[in-house]
């Protein structure tokens, strides 16, 4: 079982990697670091694979 604290911070990390990621507009430090090279490992939402086809 995961404690309440864990799953804030499980929470947390979701909400900022769902903003970074966000195509609406894409914030210029995200398209750079896309542009730079970015890989995707595991993205089983695509939410980062849209980010990498918005930002070519």
């Amino acid at each position: 079982m995961v404690s309440v604290e864990r799953a804030d911070e499980i929470l947390d990390v979701i909400r900022r990697v769902t903003r970074w990621a966000s195509v609406d507009p894409i914030d210029p430090g995200t398209r750079r670091v896309v542009t730079d090279g970015a890989r995707v490992l595991y993205d089983p939402v695509k939410m980062l694979d849209v980010l990498l086809r918005a930002c070519r």
